[in-house]
């Protein structure tokens, strides 16, 4: 397993993937969308152009942001790209 600090954040990488652990003092309008932005950078930094493609390897975000649960007791909310049938666009970007 590797560590790779990016400020206050951390990136893990294990033989089951990558998993980025993001940590928000507060909720603010623009973190949903700039904790997407990350996830989907390490997505993209996976695979290289020219090799093989595969869903084996997890690619998990975590995000700790103090006070989001107050809202409705929701302490813990999983994310994925899919559609309304919940048919997983692709089965190894999660975000929780």
């Amino acid at each position: 397993m590797s560590v790779r600090r990016k400020n206050l954040d951390i990136l893990l990488t294990t033989n089951q993937g990558k998993i980025d652990v993001e940590m928000n003092t507060c909720k603010k309008d623009y973190l949903h969308s700039r904790n997407t932005a990350y996830q989907c950078d390490n997505y993209s930094h996976y695979t290289l152009v020219g090799e093989k493609y595969t869903e084996d390897m997890q690619i998990i975000q975590i995000n700790f942001t103090y006070g989001l649960g107050k809202e409705d007791n929701e302490i813990v909310r999983k994310y994925y790209i899919q559609d309304k049938r919940q048919h997983k666009f692709v089965k190894n970007f999660i975000i929780l």
